[in-house]
């Protein structure tokens, strides 16, 4: 954690002073109340509840980020069925992309209902075993089915992205500081700080990234393959468009209508 900054340091060992200052004082309180408040039994209680209640706010962790991935989870729910020769009906479909994250990683992309249909439809083809001919037909000229061709790599790669998936949820910490790291070695000093509240979600359509106030998006293609390169690498790119400095420009009242 050498790379976190002085800030972050500072809180992380202030947390830890107080929980250790708490954690003292209730122990001696539990062991050796006071005389004069043996009498005063409702007051004693209320005086331990609210060391415990600093125990508690003490010991949450200084940087509490962690993935939004549901829809990840959702995406292997339909699969599952796909793979077993169910289709994806309209409403189901329309469900699963009315998440936040995805309606606005897919309105960055400028994309509407023909290509969403389009994608269901796909996702047919790929995973239902009736189609499988027309699979393997359409994966010899990925040129013309794109479309196809990436929704296989889902396919193909699901248990990994699974693993993958496990893997980051275990440790979101780790991953975050790596990530924070890379986003680091590309900014000045003065812009080496924390997000804490910053949402980071995964969604499992399409291929890409997208960053924006607030939140930064990862498709689970493109972080489960650019993760296999160099973990973190990634997270650091988005990262670094949420910290850098943002030039200001004084416009000049001739220069309006510019």
């Amino acid at each position: 954690m050498a790379f976190l900054n002085q800030n972050v340091g500072d809180s992380i060992l202030k947390s830890n002073s107080i929980l250790i200052n708490n954690i003292f004082s209730l122990v001696c309180l539990l062991l050796n109340p006071d005389p004069l408040m043996l009498n005063r039994k409702p007051l004693r209680i209320l005086t331990i509840l609210t060391l415990i209640v600093g125990f508690l706010v003490a010991a949450t962790p200084a940087s509490a980020q962690s993935f939004i991935d549901s829809t990840c989870y959702k995406y292997f729910e339909i699969t599952a069925r796909l793979k077993k020769g169910d289709t994806l009906s309209r409403s189901e479909w329309k469900t699963f992309l009315s998440d936040k994250a995805i309606t606005d990683y897919m309105a960055d992309q400028g994309v509407g209902d023909q290509y969403f249909e389009s994608y269901r439809k796909n996702m047919q083809i790929v995973y239902m075993p009736k189609n499988e001919a027309v699979l393997q037909k359409r994966l010899d000229d990925p040129n013309t089915y794109w479309l196809t061709y990436m929704i296989n790599q889902y396919k193909i790669n699901e248990d990994g992205m699974k693993e993958y998936l496990r893997d980051i949820d275990s440790d979101a910490k780790s991953y975050f500081d790596k990530s924070y790291q890379y986003a680091y070695s590309a900014l000045p000093q003065k812009a080496h700080k924390r997000l804490p509240e910053l949402k980071v979600a995964i969604i499992p359509i399409h291929n890409d990234a997208h960053a924006q106030e607030g939140l930064i998006i990862y498709t689970l293609l493109c972080a489960y393959k650019n993760d296999m390169n160099r973990l973190g690498a990634l997270g650091g790119h988005e990262l670094h468009h949420m910290l850098r400095p943002q030039p200001t420009f004084k416009i000049e009242p001739d220069e309006e209508s510019a």
